[in-house]
């Protein structure tokens, strides 16, 4: 197992879950080993509870949900949802669902967490993030430090709400997120949750533009911006934070919309828009036999009432006027008052103001009121609103007068009375006073039924399903070697937390246990294709996209094992360019420029899990054009290869057909991408490990023949792994290499360890090389306790070496050091101390900015 213990294989299968491979790390360690624990998990009563129970609570109802888009409404009709037949698949939804809310919990029951709480209760974990923050206040705290102060609790059922920590306290209203330490910080802090809970597919529903530079940086899951006002007449927003939100529009993964005119701006920077209204807890506000709140039952006189927040769009001149033009009626106002000088009412007696009260309180005193109202100021922000308050009252039978709201025209006047006026609003509650009767309310109450949060939730899932979860078909052509198969199989069912994929197996002629093998999986996403004799790789790759139902097609190897977010990885570029015909991952083990330079990892757990986490954050986004893909995993869209053809099946049982797709997709007029930021890992030429010598040799001579006919060209040895230093092995080579680059360049000398509990030379070092503004080279022993050897590239703009020899007569722009000590004589003029750089007074520090970037230069440093 190489410089892998047996027990640290065991400790990452099991944080796989891929326990069927449990019994090969037990035969390697030779004993049954304990999984350790975190303490502070340990002693976690929800955590506890997490551990003995599935992943996720059951969903009550496992149907799949289809949606179109949504349209542009002429009236808000009851979403429209189709229900597919059940897959009979015993599970829980394959994404948690991240929410950046623009409220606490604890304030309000408003959207965010009403959207919350029906994902939760349709089986997917949510995370609802606080808006306060744990305050380090060390800019050198590590890893380990940060995670252990991050706190999290079960609010309800499988709702946790998670305090993050941060370097000092920040107020999401009025801060931007750009302070470096800040960020890394909330990064591991949402890191540690990820591990402790073991999330793989997340989606992200972003409430507020403050959230947007922490969920980029994570790269984690696909983000959805839930759009719910216009945000220009805020008095909070700066101009900063309404910048953001523009480009939080441009570039989130789905836009979900409130209302038709945040649907109508958001569109035209963001196709991927749905409107998806506000609702409603029926069962909740309809029930008449709630008890009237004791406060109400003593009043006289007619009851007018308003819910929801009282604020600088509230207009409180209006009450001030039906007040004192009515002595008789008794006006109660329920909610916060920030931003709304009151002072006025507050002196008549005929107003209540109750402040913000328990959200399970309001039934009790909305059926207390006669008549309900939305007296909102007309501005940016009210004529973009889908008022939540109106679907509450409606449920409750009540009459509504409301300001002329877009969103309440829509409704028509017989569920909600239009004023411009004072005296239209005092003239109108007189009115729908004389008009009320049960015939009336039991309208209303049926429309208010017809918008519960449920239906909300339901075509919420369906566009999150449809816009960023399509379809995909892996394909997976198996001669014999079962144990491969399997295992490759294995990987995918553990690691493939994507909620909408199906695998098709073409057993391809195979004599071993593959057939009885493949029948005793039965799982319902696999779907198995029998071939009575072996129709080649190319083949057996027709058989299979033939048989596939999926957008996007995956022709995927036996002799692989894929790690946790592979699959969103992979086809992401596929759905945003469609200049982009064919892609492929980086791997461990392949004869092109896809292979990577350092790789942690083994036959058995595939990708080390402290290298993928590396590997994921510095490639991240990561996309490189090429000539040619090596085909042991490909993606492409169903569209392309119905436009491109199947593959060449006059190459027999495999070689260059390969090639010759990848010629044939540039000839339709595609371009062949390397997903950096995807791994998969790849055994290699496993078909051909039994094959006689001298018969794979021919077949490789005959194959190139073919190939070379074919297209009238020489076949050309695909390029080697992509790397400055490649076949540079002495100190001139090496320093022309490093100019070469064009940029500026940086030793840092740390320890001789890189560990995954990240410390502060190691933070340094990476926001060095994040920004790709300069070439960084760390000196090194052992990286996540693999050996290095030479020069070995790590991220795209970082290198490592245990030969700090070799860049004896480069001229280096930085020297970082921890000890004065540990610096060579060559360098000892460029050198700064790690101090220096963190408190940012070294002048060498100064030039080694670009006078363009001086704050972007050193992201996580300064």
């Amino acid at each position: 197992m190489g410089e892998y213990t047996a027990k640290r294989v065991f400790r990452q299968i099991r944080g796989k879950r891929c326990y069927t491979l449990e019994k090969v790390a037990r035969k390697a360690a030779g004993r049954k080993m304990k999984r350790k624990r975190s303490a502070r998990i340990h002693k976690s009563k929800s955590a506890r509870r997490l551990r003995r129970s599935k992943r996720s609570r059951p969903l009550k109802r496992r149907k799949r949900i289809a949606t179109k888009r949504t349209p542009r409404f002429a009236a808000p009709p009851k979403d429209e949802v189709c229900e597919l037949p059940d897959t009979g698949e015993d599970r829980a939804p394959a994404y948690d669902v991240l929410r950046f809310p623009v409220i606490e919990w604890a304030f309000g029951r408003q959207r965010p967490q009403q959207i919350a709480a029906q994902f939760a209760e349709h089986g997917h974990r949510v995370f609802y993030f606080s808006l306060d923050f744990t305050a380090i206040q060390n800019d050198e705290a590590a890893r380990e430090d940060v995670s252990e102060r991050v706190s999290f609790s079960e609010i309800e059922p499988n709702v946790w709400q998670v305090k993050l920590c941060a370097n000092k306290r920040l107020n999401v209203y009025c801060d931007t997120l750009n302070d470096p330490t800040d960020l890394r910080y909330m990064i591991w802090s949402i890191e540690h949750v990820m591990k402790v809970f073991d999330i793989r597919q997340s989606v992200s529903i972003v409430d507020l533009s403050f959230w947007a530079p922490l969920v980029q940086a994570v790269g984690r899951g696909s983000i959805v911006y839930d759009c719910m006002d216009d945000h220009t007449d805020f008095s909070t927003n700066s101009p900063d934070m309404l910048e953001a939100e523009m480009d939080l529009l441009d570039n989130a993964d789905m836009v979900v919309v409130s209302s038709q005119k945040l649907y109508d701006f958001a569109v035209q920077r963001n196709d991927k828009t749905v409107l998806i209204r506000n609702g409603v807890e029926f069962d909740r506000f309809h029930n008449t036999r709630k008890r009237l709140a004791p406060e109400l039952a003593s009043m006289t006189g007619p009851v007018i009432g308003y819910s929801g927040a009282i604020s600088d769009w509230f207009d409180i001149d209006l009450i001030d006027f039906l007040a004192e033009r009515n002595p008789g009626w008794t006006f109660v106002l329920i909610g916060h008052t920030f931003g709304c000088d009151t002072s006025k009412v507050e002196k008549r007696s005929n107003v209540f103001l109750l402040g913000e009260l328990p959200y399970a309180e309001l039934p009790g005193y909305l059926h207390g009121f006669d008549v309900c109202l939305i007296p909102f100021l007309i501005n940016n922000l009210t004529m973009a609103t889908n008022p939540v308050k109106v679907y509450e009252y409606l449920a409750a039978g009540k009459p509504v007068v409301a300001a002329r709201l877009p969103e309440l025209e829509l409704l028509g006047n017989k569920l909600v009375r239009i004023a411009d006026e004072p005296e239209q609003f005092e003239k109108d509650i007189r009115q729908v006073m004389a008009e009320h009767n049960e015939l009336e309310a039991m309208r209303r109450k049926r429309f208010a039924a017809a918008h519960s949060w449920k239906d909300r939730y339901l075509s919420f899932h369906a566009a999150v399903e449809a816009y960023l979860f399509p379809k995909v078909s892996i394909v997976i052509v198996a001669f014999n070697r079962w144990a491969m198969t399997s295992a490759c199989l294995e990987s995918l069912l553990c690691n493939t937390n994507y909620p909408n994929y199906e695998i098709i197996v073409v057993n391809n002629g195979s004599t071993d246990e593959t057939e009885s093998g493949l029948a005793a999986m039965r799982h319902p996403r696999i779907r198995t294709v029998a071939c009575d004799s072996n129709a080649g790789f190319s083949g057996g790759n027709e058989i299979g996209c033939k048989a596939a139902s999926g957008e996007y097609l995956v022709l995927l190897n036996n002799d692989t094992l894929v790690p946790c977010g592979w699959l969103p990885r992979l086809i992401k570029p596929l759905k945003e360019n469609f200049e982009i015909g064919l892609v492929g991952p980086m791997s461990n083990h392949v004869g092109n420029d896809q292979a990577l330079d350092f790789f942690c990892g083994n036959s058995i757990i595939g990708a080390d899990e402290a290298w993928l986490r590396d590997f994921y954050r510095y490639y991240r986004g990561g996309v490189r054009f090429t000539e040619m893909l090596g085909f042991f995993c490909v993606a492409m869209r169903k569209a392309t290869y119905l436009k491109v053809g199947e593959l060449d099946k006059g190459y027999g049982i495999s070689m260059f057909e390969d090639d010759d797709y990848c010629k044939r997709v540039k000839q339709a007029g595609y371009r062949l991408a390397i997903i950096e930021d995807a791994f998969v890992f790849h055994h290699g030429s496993a078909s051909f490990r039994n094959m006689d010598q001298e018969q794979y040799k021919e077949l490789w001579k005959r194959n190139k023949r073919y190939f070379e006919q074919k297209w009238n060209t020489d076949w050309v040895l695909p390029p080697p792994p992509d790397s400055i230093f490649q076949q540079k092995d002495d100190p001139d080579s090496i320093a022309e290499a490093v100019r070469a680059t064009g940029r500026k360049s940086v030793l840092v000398i740390g320890e001789t360890d890189w560990t995954p509990e990240t410390s502060h030379w190691q933070a340094v070092t990476e926001s060095m090389a994040v920004n790709g503004k300069q070439l960084v080279i760390a000196y090194v022993q052992t990286y996540h306790g693999v050996p290095l050897i030479g020069i070995r590239k790590i991220g795209p703009s970082l290198y490592m070496t245990n030969r700090i020899d070799l860049f004896g007569k480069c001229a280096f722009d930085l020297v970082i050091h921890r000890k004065a000590a540990d610096v060579p004589e060559p360098f000892k003029s460029q050198a700064v101390t790690l101090e220096a750089i963190r408190d940012g007074s070294s002048r060498k520090l100064d030039q080694l900015r670009t006078p363009s970037a001086k704050a972007a230069a050193l992201p996580f440093v300064l």
